[in-house]
């Protein structure tokens, strides 16, 4: 991944599973360091199948109301 503000690698420092009971899913937190600048920041990752799953239904719910 790159950094944001200098477009440079990254590392990862750290990686958390969690659970989300109210989606129903893992998704994966990752600290990350710039090897550049040193900037921190953390990413959020998610299965992109069921994260569209989710969108989708999402979206068919507001449609009905």
């Amino acid at each position: 991944m790159l950094c944001p503000s200098c477009d440079c690698n990254t590392t990862v420092t750290d990686t958390r599973k969690y659970y989300d009971k109210e989606l129903g899913f893992y998704y994966v937190e990752r600290k990350r360091k710039c090897v550049n600048c040193g900037e921190r920041f953390s990413s959020i990752e998610v299965n992109r199948d069921i994260w569209s799953t989710y969108v989708t239904l999402e979206n068919q719910e507001s449609a009905e109301e």
